[in-house]
């Protein structure tokens, strides 16, 4: 469905050199979406978000907003840059020049449990306090488009989910977000809708193979969430325990054997318990 001021990819494909990355992408992202944007590595998700960015350029489809405004963007692509000789305080005035507000850096470094890291030199900083760093710009820069590389990388359980919970309230105030990420359990939870990028291509993710079934892994953080995981698998609606085929193995983990469009469903039930990871053990066959 069409949405004012959406963001459209149309028909784009770009290559390094001689080398195809992407080939004939389309998709459209609306005011108010979370789009997960998974795939292995090479596989041109990065490459995506810097045609998007306008850091590189549009060789061959259309990328644009669809009333053709010219959007701000926010986010990071790769690895964020800092002046290490600088405090985050003063990477923040930096980046954020005109909108740049004490009070409001100050709150985010609190929220974040960055406050006594605030007048520390970058230099110092963790690599997760880093990636803590580049969120608290971001979500301070009031864009129109956020793009986010692999943002939750060195963070740990509790940032991860703070993480997800200020992208959702961009969400909320009409902004388009577009998130890279290897790790499809937190995705599935919060995104509006996924896709994955393979040989260059891009597919809706899930939505391959639906009726065969596979085997995935679930990882939590212990043996007991786990447990307790299971007895909530066990209790979701059209999940059978003659379909689902459940155990609990290897101290923390769950073996569920599903349909892939069903564990969006599974992650959001159980990721109270403290869900680590998702793993497909069978490749999908197309």
């Amino acid at each position: 469905m069409s949405s004012k001021n959406a963001l459209v990819v149309e028909d784009v494909s770009f290559s390094y050199k001689k080398e195809k990355v992407l080939s004939h992408v389309s998709f459209q992202v609306n005011k108010g979406e979370i789009l997960g944007i998974v795939g292995a590595n090479g596989s041109g998700k990065t490459t995506l978000l810097k045609l998007i960015s306008q850091f590189l350029p549009v060789q061959i489809g259309k990328i644009a907003m669809e009333d053709n405004t010219v959007p701000r963007f926010g986010g990071f692509i790769e690895t964020p840059k800092f002046w290490n000789s600088m405090t985050g305080m003063d990477n923040a005035r930096y980046y954020l020049r005109d909108r740049y507000d004490a009070e409001k850096i100050q709150q985010s470094f609190c929220l974040w449990n960055m406050d006594e890291a605030l007048t520390w030199c970058v230099k110092k900083y963790s690599l997760g306090m880093k990636q803590k760093l580049a969120i608290i710009i971001s979500m301070e820069s009031n864009a129109d488009v956020f793009l986010f590389d692999e943002p939750t990388n060195a963070l740990d359980y509790e940032s991860r989910k703070l993480f997800y919970k200020q992208i959702s309230l961009l969400k909320q105030k009409g902004k388009i977000i577009l998130v890279v990420s290897h790790d499809i359990t937190e995705l599935c939870m919060y995104a509006s809708k996924m896709v994955c990028i393979k040989d260059g291509v891009v597919e809706p993710y899930f939505m391959r193979s639906l009726t065969e079934k596979r085997r995935f892994r679930m990882d939590f953080i212990s043996k007991e969430a786990a447990e307790e995981a299971l007895k909530e698998i066990s209790n979701i609606e059209d999940i059978e325990s003659s379909e689902s085929q459940s155990c609990v193995a290897d101290e923390s983990s769950i073996w569920i054997f599903i349909n892939p469009n069903r564990i969006p469903d599974v992650v959001k039930r159980t990721a109270v318990f403290g869900i680590m990871g998702v793993t497909c053990l069978e490749e999908t066959k197309v």
